[in-house]
């Protein structure tokens, strides 16, 4: 299967509540749910002790 391009939104937020980060990425994955595990790991290795919500993953065009 070929990879296809994925835009992912998302939102990161530190301990006290406050948004810390709000940005998009490009991750290149054979489908969303691998996008989404993808976006996953960058996430907790980037932002380690903070919380982050993915808003929304689709397909570059």
């Amino acid at each position: 299967m070929e990879n296809k391009k994925y835009v992912v939104n998302f939102f990161v937020i530190d301990n006290t509540g406050e948004e810390i980060d709000n940005d998009s990425m490009t991750i290149e994955a054979v489908d969303e749910r691998k996008a989404r595990t993808e976006t996953m790991i960058f996430l907790q290795k980037n932002y380690k002790g903070n919380r982050w919500e993915i808003e929304s993953i689709t397909l570059a065009e």
